[in-house]
């Protein structure tokens, strides 16, 4: 399946949604709603791209060391 801008939008939507509203502090560390809404769009820009890749098998190496490792580009 090939992606689309909105089955993108539709998962970084998805992700953004799950993004409480509050963020807490946690000790030293603090993470900004800014920070956890651009969190979220890169997974869900992320999950739209694992979801829709492809291999497209150009060589098989049968070697020794690489048996079964098949090489190729992403579709």
């Amino acid at each position: 399946m090939a992606m689309t801008a909105s089955g993108m939008m539709t998962k970084v939507i998805a992700a953004i949604a799950a993004v409480p509203a509050v963020q807490s502090s946690n000790g030293a560390t603090t993470q900004t709603y800014r920070d956890a809404v651009l969190l979220a769009m890169c997974q869900g820009i992320i999950d739209e791209v694992v979801a829709n890749s492809e291999l497209v098998p150009v060589t098989t190496d049968t070697g020794a060391a690489g048996a079964g490792i098949i090489t190729g580009t992403v579709k």
